[in-house]
Protein backbone atom coordinates (compact mmCIF):
# COMPACT_ATOMS: atom_id res chain seq x y z
CA UNK A 1 0.00 0.00 0.00
CA UNK A 2 1.57 3.32 -1.16
CA UNK A 3 2.56 6.04 1.90
CA UNK A 4 0.02 8.91 0.37
CA UNK A 5 -1.81 10.15 -2.81
CA UNK A 6 -1.96 13.39 -4.23
CA UNK A 7 -3.44 14.93 -6.81
CA UNK A 8 -3.60 18.73 -8.38
CA UNK A 9 -6.23 19.49 -10.06
CA UNK A 10 -4.93 22.49 -11.57
CA UNK A 11 -2.17 20.99 -13.40
CA UNK A 12 -3.19 17.40 -13.86
CA UNK A 13 -0.72 15.76 -11.85
CA UNK A 14 -0.75 12.68 -8.97
CA UNK A 15 2.19 12.45 -7.21
CA UNK A 16 2.46 9.16 -5.29
CA UNK A 17 4.66 8.44 -2.09
CA UNK A 18 5.90 4.84 -1.90
CA UNK A 19 8.37 2.94 -0.19
CA UNK A 20 11.50 1.22 -1.79
CA UNK A 21 10.61 -1.79 -0.79
CA UNK A 22 7.14 -0.82 -3.18
CA UNK A 23 9.55 0.22 -6.36
CA UNK A 24 10.88 -3.14 -6.61
CA UNK A 25 7.04 -4.43 -7.49
CA UNK A 26 5.70 -1.32 -10.07
CA UNK A 27 5.52 -1.95 -13.84
CA UNK A 28 6.81 1.63 -14.29
CA UNK A 29 10.25 1.41 -12.76
CA UNK A 30 12.06 1.33 -16.92
CA UNK A 31 10.88 4.36 -17.02
CA UNK A 32 11.42 6.00 -13.42
CA UNK A 33 15.04 4.93 -14.47
CA UNK A 34 15.06 6.10 -17.89
CA UNK A 35 13.66 9.77 -16.66
CA UNK A 36 16.32 9.70 -13.83
CA UNK A 37 19.44 9.09 -16.47
CA UNK A 38 17.96 11.52 -18.96
CA UNK A 39 17.75 14.09 -16.47
CA UNK A 40 21.17 13.25 -15.54
CA UNK A 41 22.65 13.62 -18.78
CA UNK A 42 21.19 16.53 -19.33
CA UNK A 43 21.80 18.67 -16.17
CA UNK A 44 25.09 16.93 -15.35
CA UNK A 45 26.64 16.56 -19.09
CA UNK A 46 29.30 18.64 -18.31
CA UNK A 47 30.92 16.38 -15.43
CA UNK A 48 29.55 13.07 -16.33
CA UNK A 49 29.40 12.98 -20.25
CA UNK A 50 27.90 9.57 -21.41
CA UNK A 51 27.53 8.35 -17.97
CA UNK A 52 24.19 7.74 -16.02
CA UNK A 53 23.18 8.02 -12.49
CA UNK A 54 21.93 4.24 -12.14
CA UNK A 55 23.26 1.53 -13.98
CA UNK A 56 20.01 -0.66 -13.41
CA UNK A 57 16.14 -0.16 -12.46
CA UNK A 58 17.21 -2.16 -9.40
CA UNK A 59 19.57 0.54 -8.47
CA UNK A 60 16.71 2.87 -7.65
CA UNK A 61 15.27 1.36 -4.55
CA UNK A 62 18.59 -0.22 -3.31
CA UNK A 63 20.01 3.49 -3.05
CA UNK A 64 16.97 4.38 -0.75
CA UNK A 65 17.80 1.39 1.78
CA UNK A 66 14.78 -0.19 3.63
CA UNK A 67 13.33 3.10 4.86
CA UNK A 68 13.95 5.31 1.91
CA UNK A 69 10.73 6.61 0.32
CA UNK A 70 10.11 8.04 -3.03
CA UNK A 71 7.94 10.48 -4.52
CA UNK A 72 6.62 9.88 -8.14
CA UNK A 73 4.67 12.15 -10.34
CA UNK A 74 2.43 11.25 -13.01
CA UNK A 75 0.54 13.62 -15.45
CA UNK A 76 -2.98 13.19 -16.71
CA UNK A 77 -2.93 10.90 -19.90
CA UNK A 78 0.63 9.42 -19.13
CA UNK A 79 -0.23 6.40 -16.91
CA UNK A 80 2.73 4.40 -15.83
CA UNK A 81 4.94 7.04 -17.14
CA UNK A 82 6.83 8.86 -14.32
CA UNK A 83 7.65 13.01 -15.10
CA UNK A 84 8.85 14.09 -12.07
CA UNK A 85 10.78 12.54 -9.04
CA UNK A 86 12.39 12.84 -5.32
CA UNK A 87 13.39 10.33 -2.94
CA UNK A 88 14.39 10.89 0.38
CA UNK A 89 16.62 8.33 2.68
CA UNK A 90 18.29 8.62 6.13
CA UNK A 91 20.92 10.86 6.29
CA UNK A 92 24.25 8.91 6.51
CA UNK A 93 26.77 11.42 6.14
CA UNK A 94 29.13 12.64 3.75
CA UNK A 95 31.41 9.64 1.89
CA UNK A 96 32.84 10.87 -1.52
CA UNK A 97 34.55 13.92 -2.93
CA UNK A 98 36.49 15.08 0.26
CA UNK A 99 40.14 14.53 1.48
CA UNK A 100 39.80 11.02 4.38
CA UNK A 101 40.47 13.26 7.27
CA UNK A 102 37.72 15.70 6.36
CA UNK A 103 34.94 13.54 5.82
CA UNK A 104 36.53 11.61 9.13
CA UNK A 105 36.09 15.27 10.73
CA UNK A 106 32.27 15.76 9.04
CA UNK A 107 30.72 12.44 10.17
CA UNK A 108 32.24 12.65 13.49
CA UNK A 109 30.59 16.05 14.16
CA UNK A 110 27.46 15.06 12.38
CA UNK A 111 27.23 11.62 15.19
CA UNK A 112 27.94 14.03 18.10
CA UNK A 113 24.97 16.38 16.96
CA UNK A 114 22.37 13.73 16.52
CA UNK A 115 21.53 14.64 13.22
CA UNK A 116 22.22 10.95 11.89
CA UNK A 117 19.02 10.17 14.29
CA UNK A 118 16.74 12.13 13.16
CA UNK A 119 18.06 13.97 9.89
CA UNK A 120 16.93 12.78 5.90
CA UNK A 121 18.81 13.34 2.97
CA UNK A 122 17.01 14.30 -0.78
CA UNK A 123 18.21 12.65 -3.73
CA UNK A 124 17.33 11.73 -7.33
CA UNK A 125 15.48 14.58 -8.05
CA UNK A 126 14.57 15.01 -11.55
CA UNK A 127 11.91 15.92 -14.28
CA UNK A 128 10.93 15.09 -17.84
CA UNK A 129 11.95 17.02 -20.43
CA UNK A 130 8.83 16.84 -21.53
CA UNK A 131 7.56 18.58 -19.04
CA UNK A 132 10.22 21.34 -17.67
CA UNK A 133 9.96 24.51 -15.34
CA UNK A 134 6.33 23.59 -14.12
CA UNK A 135 7.48 22.74 -10.31
CA UNK A 136 6.81 19.08 -10.80
CA UNK A 137 10.23 18.14 -8.93
CA UNK A 138 9.58 20.75 -6.61
CA UNK A 139 6.08 19.35 -5.49
CA UNK A 140 7.60 15.90 -5.04
CA UNK A 141 9.83 17.68 -2.63
CA UNK A 142 7.18 19.10 -0.86
CA UNK A 143 4.98 16.05 -0.82
CA UNK A 144 7.78 14.05 0.55
CA UNK A 145 7.88 16.63 3.68
CA UNK A 146 4.71 16.32 3.81
CA UNK A 147 5.19 12.67 4.60
CA UNK A 148 8.30 13.10 6.96
CA UNK A 149 6.40 15.22 9.13
CA UNK A 150 3.72 13.07 9.72
CA UNK A 151 6.17 10.09 10.69
CA UNK A 152 8.83 12.18 11.91
CA UNK A 153 8.22 13.40 15.47
CA UNK A 154 11.29 15.60 16.24
CA UNK A 155 11.34 19.39 15.53
CA UNK A 156 14.95 19.47 14.88
CA UNK A 157 14.97 17.15 11.75
CA UNK A 158 17.15 18.80 8.59
CA UNK A 159 17.14 17.58 5.14
CA UNK A 160 21.00 17.28 3.14
CA UNK A 161 21.69 17.58 0.11
CA UNK A 162 25.24 16.47 -1.50
CA UNK A 163 25.25 18.40 -4.90
CA UNK A 164 27.45 19.45 -7.31
CA UNK A 165 28.10 23.06 -8.68
CA UNK A 166 25.84 22.68 -11.39
CA UNK A 167 22.37 22.04 -9.35
CA UNK A 168 24.48 24.38 -6.15
CA UNK A 169 22.16 27.45 -6.96
CA UNK A 170 18.49 25.35 -7.49
CA UNK A 171 19.15 24.04 -3.83
CA UNK A 172 20.21 27.64 -2.40
CA UNK A 173 16.56 28.87 -4.18
CA UNK A 174 14.78 25.96 -1.79
CA UNK A 175 16.62 27.58 1.68
CA UNK A 176 19.28 25.07 1.69
CA UNK A 177 22.76 26.94 2.95
CA UNK A 178 26.14 25.52 2.52
CA UNK A 179 27.53 23.49 5.42
CA UNK A 180 31.10 22.38 3.46
CA UNK A 181 32.68 22.21 -0.36
CA UNK A 182 35.67 21.02 -1.38
CA UNK A 183 37.04 20.57 -5.20
CA UNK A 184 36.38 16.99 -5.64
CA UNK A 185 39.18 14.85 -7.69
CA UNK A 186 38.30 13.82 -11.64
CA UNK A 187 36.43 10.78 -10.94
CA UNK A 188 34.43 11.37 -8.40
CA UNK A 189 30.97 10.38 -9.68
CA UNK A 190 32.77 9.69 -12.33
CA UNK A 191 33.48 12.66 -13.22
CA UNK A 192 35.66 13.38 -16.37
CA UNK A 193 37.33 16.74 -14.14
CA UNK A 194 37.87 18.47 -10.78
CA UNK A 195 34.37 19.97 -9.84
CA UNK A 196 33.07 22.09 -6.59
CA UNK A 197 31.01 19.15 -4.51
CA UNK A 198 28.76 21.12 -1.61
CA UNK A 199 27.47 19.56 1.04
CA UNK A 200 24.25 21.59 1.89
CA UNK A 201 21.24 21.61 4.36
CA UNK A 202 17.70 23.21 4.90
CA UNK A 203 14.58 22.91 7.31
CA UNK A 204 12.03 20.04 7.02
CA UNK A 205 9.27 23.01 6.16
CA UNK A 206 6.31 22.65 8.13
Amino acid sequence: MVLQTVYDEADGVTIVVFRSSELKEVGWLGPLYDMINNAFATGQKELNPGNTRFKAPSEIPEALGEAGICAVAFKDGYKDIPVATAAMKPWKGVHVGFEDSVIVELNESLQKSGAFAVDWELSSVAVSSQFPKRGLASRCITVLEQQLRQTVQNNSTQLWVIATYLVENYWKNHGYREVASTVAPKGTWCAVKPFRLVVMKGPLRQ
